[in-house]
């Protein structure tokens, strides 16, 4: 049995389901967990799907440090948990599947599986992974020259002592110059920059791990998550506080912000199997994705 998680709290318990939509008709057949702190109020229909599906799980949570440094953490909770299954995966509510979610988690019977991060350049000789194998006096297992979004983690139950490594580098050195805790959009708890030992203690942590790690892992290149233009885009992320579900997409055409095929995507799958909206509301954000994507043009050849 596959396990699929995500972590969401406020309004980005919306984008969980509409994730859990596009899984579910990219054929997923396994159990999608969605960890929420802070929830807002959901709809009667949005309630009623839940308390009758067999597949869709909402787990309250509690815990006492950013959502986005939980991730390993409710992962080893639930791999806990279930032990009848067999992979693990963590999607953040953010993202949208765009491909046969098979192909998605058989990625990780190769060891753990990552997708470059939209920064995505950072040399085996980067300063910032010199002072992390300084910080934990480690030697890397591999030289590595792409740095990995947190947003996506597929591990095989045979490599779940990976997220020990994880759990492990964030409880010692995720505070490290910047604060763990906290909540809210991950720029609100970023602190200083690139110079700093950690910059962003749940991602930085997870690349100190892809270097530490003993045994095999897999990677995929930022087309993955739509980071770069063309290549397969597989799972789709919209990073930032533009959420498709919080844009207005005229308006945005007009000040140059075109449509993503994130945005596209999330609209497809608002509504089913679970209404995550109703009918009347995604059929109108449809009309005005295509609006938009026509101002967008005109703007582009005046």
């Amino acid at each position: 049995m596959d396990i699929i998680v995500t972590l969401a709290e406020f309004d980005h318990i919306i984008g969980a389901l509409v994730l859990y939509n596009s899984l579910k008709m990219n054929g997923f057949e396994g159990i999608f967990i969605i960890g929420y702190r802070n929830m807002i109020t959901l709809s009667e229909d949005i309630r009623n799907f839940v308390s009758e599906s067999n597949d869709l799980v909402l787990e309250k949570i509690n815990p006492s440090i950013h959502l986005a440094n939980y991730k390993p953490n409710f992962m080893k909770l639930i791999s806990n948990n279930i032990n009848e299954a067999t992979t693990i995966t963590y999607l953040d509510p953010d993202i949208v599947a765009n491909c046969p979610v098979d192909f998605i988690l058989s990625w990780c019977k190769n060891g753990p599986t990552v997708c470059a991060d939209v920064n995505y350049h950072m040399s085996a000789n980067h300063p910032s992974r010199l002072r992390w194998l300084e910080m934990t006096g480690c030697l890397a297992k591999r030289d590595l020259e792409i740095y990995f979004n947190s947003g996506f983690l597929s591990i095989n139950y045979s490599d779940l002592d990976f997220l020990d490594l994880w759990i492990d580098l964030i409880d010692k050195y995720g505070a490290n110059d910047v604060a763990i805790n906290g909540k809210g959009d991950i720029s609100d708890w970023r602190i200083g920059g690139r110079w700093n030992s950690i910059f962003s203690p749940n991602q930085d942590t997870l690349n100190m791990a892809l270097m530490l790690f003993e045994k095999s892992i897999v990677t995929l290149g930022p087309d993955a998550m739509g980071f770069v233009e063309g290549g397969v885009r597989l799972i789709p992320h919209a990073i930032g506080k533009n959420k498709p579900w919080r844009r207005n997409f005229i308006a945005d055409a007009f000040k140059g912000k075109p449509v993503r095929l994130v945005d596209i995507l999330f609209w497809r799958y608002a509504n089913y199997p679970c209404p995550a909206f109703k009918k009347g509301k995604c059929s109108y954000k449809r009309i005005e994705l295509k609006l938009s994507k026509l101002i967008s043009r005109i703007i582009r050849k005046t």
